[in-house]
Parts: C-alpha cells; sequence; structure tokens
C-alpha cells in the first residue's frame, strides 16, 4: 500500500528546475506533437539488432541507430574516435580508475556538419554508448535555442541531459549515469567509478517518469530495462505524478514568445 502521501524523490529546487527545462523543451521544439514522435528506446534486439561489428565499426553502427531513433538520421555527422584514455596508478599492485575528467563525447559544429567524438572506452559499455551518443546529438537537437535554458549558460548541459531523454533514450541515460567497478587478482587491485551525463540518477529518474506520463506510457514500459532501485524509484515517481497533476499540467503550459 502506498502511504497517504508521496514525496517527491527530487529537492524542492530539482524538481521546480525540471519543470521549467521541460517547458522549455517543448518551447523549443514546438510543443507536444514533437515528443510524441520519439519511441521509449529500450535496450533490446529490436532497437539495436546485433551485427558482429567491432571497434570503430560497432561505434559507426550504434551512432547510426541512436540517429535513426532520435529522427535524426538526415542530419550530417561526422563521427571521432577519441584517443585511448589513460589510467591513475595508484602504486604497482592498486590501480584507481576515475573517468570523470575526460569526456565521453563532444560535440562541435563548424557550419556545415556536427562533429561528435567518442571515447573507445564505451565500446566495453554499450548503454554508455548509447547515451553518450544521444546526448551528443541532444546538442545539435537544442542548438542555437530561441532563449536559454532555465539557470542560463550553466543550465544549458544538465537541459541537453534532459533532452536525451526528450528524444526516448531516459533509460540509457538512468543507466549510464553512475557505474561503480572493482577488480582484484593475484598481482593488483583496483577500484572504479564512472559518472556520466550532468544530472543526478535520481533526476533522471523523474525525468523519464515525465516523458512517460506525457506520452501517456506506464511505467511498466521502463521498469524492466532500470536497474532495480531506479525501477522503484520510477514506479514512486509515477504515483507522484499521479497525485499531483499540476506538475504536468504546468509542465504542458506553453511558454509565451518575449
Amino acid at each position: 500500500m502506498w502511504p497517504f502521501r508521496v514525496k517527491s524523490i527530487l529537492e524542492p529546487e530539482e524538481e521546480e528546475w525540471q519543470i521549467a527545462a521541460w517547458q522549455w523543451l517543448l518551447y523549443e521544439r514546438s510543443g507536444l506533437d514533437d515528443l510524441h514522435k520519439a519511441p521509449l528506446v529500450v535496450p533490446t534486439q529490436e532497437f539495436f539488432p546485433s551485427t558482429g561489428e567491432t571497434g570503430s565499426a560497432l561505434a559507426r553502427y550504434v551512432f547510426e541507430r541512436v540517429k535513426h531513433h532520435a529522427h535524426m538520421s538526415d542530419w550530417p555527422c561526422e563521427l571521432i574516435e577519441q584517443p585511448e584514455p589513460g589510467e591513475l596508478i595508484v602504486n604497482p599492485v592498486t590501480a584507481l580508475k576515475v573517468r570523470k575528467a575526460a569526456p565521453a563525447g563532444t560535440f562541435m559544429h563548424d557550419g556545415n556538419a556536427a562533429q561528435i567524438s567518442y571515447s573507445p572506452s564505451l565500446l566495453k559499455d554499450r548503454l554508455a554508448l548509447v547515451s553518450t551518443f544521444a546526448h551528443e546529438l541532444a546538442h545539435y537537437l537544442i542548438g542555437h535555442p530561441r532563449r536559454m535554458p532555465p539557470g542560463g549558460g550553466p543550465g544549458l548541459e544538465p537541459a541537453t541531459d534532459l533532452a536525451v531523454t526528450y528524444l526516448g533514450f531516459g533509460i540509457f541515460g538512468a543507466n549510464s549515469a553512475f557505474r561503480y567497478q572493482q577488480h582484484q587478482d593475484f598481482m593488483s587491485q583496483g577500484w572504479g567509478y564512472t559518472r556520466l551525463g550532468y544530472i543526478k540518477e535520481r533526476e533522471w529518474v523523474f525525468a523519464l517518469a515525465v516523458f512517460l506520463a506525457l506520452k501517456g506510457l506506464d511505467a511498466s514500459a521502463a521498469k524492466p530495462h532500470l536497474k532495480d532501485h531506479l525501477a522503484s524509484q520510477l514506479k514512486r515517481t509515477q504515483k507522484y505524478l499521479e497525485l499531483n497533476p499540476q506538475i504536468l499540467e504546468r509542465i504542458r503550459s506553453p511558454i509565451q514568445d518575449e
């Protein structure tokens, strides 16, 4: 049984920012009709059929699938592989791998086509690879906005993460937001963590819940593809949105041109 009052998984200021950012995205993309074109992309053979590709060919294949699902196949892009990242060695037998300094991907536009780069280490983590490509394409999608997102310039990268969810890739963003790994053998031991994106796990989950609600989809469509704790948060947020319909009403309220 749900308690009488279901609390938001976000802090009040985080929730307010998301509401304003969703309004901004709908304003930039001309309303809900555009959002309804976006599929809920899930990590299955239906969306990413196996091809046997490896290395840079695999990256190219995944990139083109992400573009296809984002309805951006005809947007000119050049895909670039970054140099291999280094490793921080603490001592000869202990390694601490920190992967938050080097960007997983980058976006540039030379006036003719976008240039999107990716770290080759992502080829070992398909969820993160998809999330990174979706983030860089989201930069392309919301480039040259009519107005700045909530928070101004500093809010642009978080708003780009929100646009990943808008394009249908919220599951990938949520699952990839934080990764922790450790290893040990007879020669060495080590720990590693990866932070991907600019918003927290719970913010990804809230954004995914909003995306599903705006499209009229139930959380059950996404839950099987999420980490267990994220699936639980999604269920809770769906209930929270049902009990607080004014949130979606505010998001649906169009921003007026100045």
